[in-house]
């Protein structure tokens, strides 16, 4: 594990680079349903791609590789869905521990190849529930999961992260910033547990050209309401496109009191 203090004093001196999307790059792949199968298992599961850091090791390998060959200073694990919620739809909520916990040390193996400090940044993204608004329209006050229900989702992720030995955080594609603050919450409770402090990326998405994100927060107000955690960076990724995220970059720049970091996508998919 890099020490926390390094990646600080790094980003002091010049700007740091991280690595890009995780899902194009699978496509480019061009893999089979049958690349989706864990070992030992006859039932594939095309889509979650969390799988692969168990059935096709060598090819997010060589994503992380990739990267780090173009420059990138931190990489992403393979965990962007990597949670109970998530995983549930693929019948796979029991194997949230193993998948962090592989997709850290697939990342870290690469990270040790090259000549340079790269760190690992355990990704940590949302799932297809929200804690802010209702899922049904004839109940508005109902919610499929509640703020604890996130927490304790999301802790068994950052166990297994941390197990495996990551160099920091990464919340990101944030629609719903009481969701964010569930994987906050759980991040501050088991590191604090384990006596320990990592630096915490936070990157949120805007949906639209409304300057809002799903929850309908503005990008001042989700800057408030996340400000009082001990954040390393404030972004944005994904969004619509790298046009429409520059005058956001730009003003987050301006009223974040944390570094900024800008992750684009190529746009909406097709």
């Amino acid at each position: 594990m890099q020490h926390a203090n390094t990646l600080s004093d790094l980003a002091k001196k010049r700007i740091l680079i991280l690595d890009g999307a995780m899902g194009t790059a699978i496509q480019q792949r061009g893999l089979s349903a049958e690349d989706f199968t864990l070992p030992g298992d006859t039932q594939a599961h095309p889509g979650c791609n969390e799988v692969l850091t168990l059935s096709r090791p060598d090819v997010i390998g060589d994503i992380h590789t990739d990267y780090i060959n173009v420059g990138a200073d931190i990489i992403e694990t393979n965990t962007f869905g990597a949670n109970t919620f998530s995983l549930k739809d693929y019948g796979l909520s029991n194997k949230v521990y193993e998948l962090n916990f592989a997709a850290a040390k697939l990342a870290k193996a690469c990270a040790e190849k090259a000549n340079r400090p790269i760190f690992i940044a355990g990704d940590i993204g949302p799932t297809g529930r929200s804690a802010s608004f209702s899922p049904s329209v004839d109940d508005p006050a109902y919610r499929e999961s509640s703020f604890k229900d996130f927490v304790a989702m999301y802790r068994e992720q950052i166990k297994g992260l941390l197990d495996a030995g990551i160099d920091l955080f990464l919340v990101e594609t944030i629609f719903d910033t009481l969701v964010a603050k569930a994987a906050l919450t759980a991040i501050m409770d088991e590191t604090k547990e384990r006596g320990i402090e990592l630096p915490i990326m936070v990157s949120a998405t805007f949906s639209d050209k409304s300057r809002r994100t799903l929850s309908g927060q503005e990008l001042e107000a989700f800057i408030t309401s996340i400000s009082s955690y001990p954040i390393f960076s404030l972004g944005i990724n994904c969004s619509t496109g790298v046009a429409e995220m520059i005058p956001l970059i730009k003003d987050l720049a301006k009223l974040s009191p944390f570094n900024t970091s800008a992750h684009p996508n190529a746009g909406f998919p097709d």
